[in-house]
């Protein structure tokens, strides 16, 4: 049996409504400088102490390497090493899952108890102030189903003229994100289907930002590589005409390539923690931004036309299994 089932022993009866007891879902492979980061950013957040922690570890591939076992093992023995308020539920996978039956796994199970929860990959640097604005945003969107999903992420857009603190885009995104179980509800396993309705409804052009970033090839990869768990979030949510919360500027960073000739440049291109204070402002009205939504288009534009790398940089990070 999948050890996740093995080891989330979840009583179904059990309903957490209070948005503060959301657990914090933390996955996990063979980096464990950036997950001590990661950890360490959550541990500065106010309130941390009142989530449950679930960290998903993902086991070795087929004929892994020796060096790459001791990473794995050297992710377990950092996440044993700090002093957690309360004890975390960990569950090691014996073998691969990869990260996309990882993280579709991991929710799914924990929603079965939980009516949300909070998901961390492991190189997610937090801004202190992440999990008051996603806890925030979890109690005052709840019972409106036009909002599928809350996110700490926003890229660092040029003239960046959004005049609010938030806004909303249509779709999800995938870097540090949270939703309800009745979002996750409507996630679509079948990128066949997904593909075919944007198809039929010819939205590929919008559903690419102006065509300035080919996330439909990347969904009509996935039909035959069934890899990608974060296009199909994507598109299941834009295809039922629902909506992200986004911070004007960010409150997290993706630091899964620090230490890189290419670091400094992915800044540019992923973003980095640019909010450092509260978030108060909440929006009444569930509307797609199209500032914001042409913002990120350039944004696209600029990077994928000037440098390659960085856009197939951002693509496997989006596809990663």
């Amino acid at each position: 049996m999948n050890s996740i089932l093995q080891l989330i022993k979840l009583n179904k009866s059990e309903k957490h409504g209070n948005m503060r007891n959301t657990p914090i879902l933390i996955f996990a492979y063979n980096r464990p400088e950036v997950l001590k980061i990661t950890i360490s950013s959550l541990f500065n957040n106010y309130g941390f102490d009142q989530h449950p922690i679930y960290i998903f570890c993902d086991g070795p591939k087929v004929n892994t390497t020796n060096e790459n076992l001791i990473k794995i093992k050297e992710v377990q023995n950092i996440i044993n090493d700090f002093e957690w308020p309360t004890p975390p539920i960990i569950i090691k996978q014996e073998f691969n899952l990869g990260l996309a039956n990882s993280i579709v796994n991991g929710v799914t199970k924990v929603l079965e108890k939980f009516e949300s929860v909070i998901v961390i990959e492991d190189d997610i640097k937090t801004s202190p102030y992440f999990l008051s604005f996603i806890n925030k945003s979890l109690e005052f969107y709840k019972d409106n189903s036009d909002v599928i999903s809350i996110t700490g992420f926003n890229y660092p857009l040029d003239n960046n003229t959004i005049t609010e603190e938030t806004f909303f885009l249509r779709g999800t995104e995938c870097w540090s994100w949270a939703t309800w179980k009745r979002g996750w509800d409507l996630f679509e396993h079948d990128a066949q289907k997904l593909y075919n309705e944007l198809s039929e409804k010819k939205l590929f052009y919008h559903f690419d930002f102006k065509g300035k970033y080919k996330f439909s090839k990347m969904l009509k990869k996935t039909i035959t590589h069934n890899h990608s768990w974060a296009v199909k979030w994507y598109a299941s949510a834009y295809l039922k005409n629902k909506y992200t919360l986004y911070p004007k500027y960010s409150l997290v960073e993706n630091i899964g390539n620090q230490g890189t000739n290419q670091s400094q440049n992915l800044r540019k291109l992923l973003g980095f923690i640019e909010q450092n204070e509260p978030i108060n402002l909440l929006k009444e009205n569930v509307l797609q931004s199209e500032e914001a939504y042409n913002l990120i288009s350039n944004h696209f534009k600029r990077y994928n036309s000037s440098t390659y790398r960085l856009f197939n940089y951002l693509k496997q990070l989006f596809i990663k299994g």
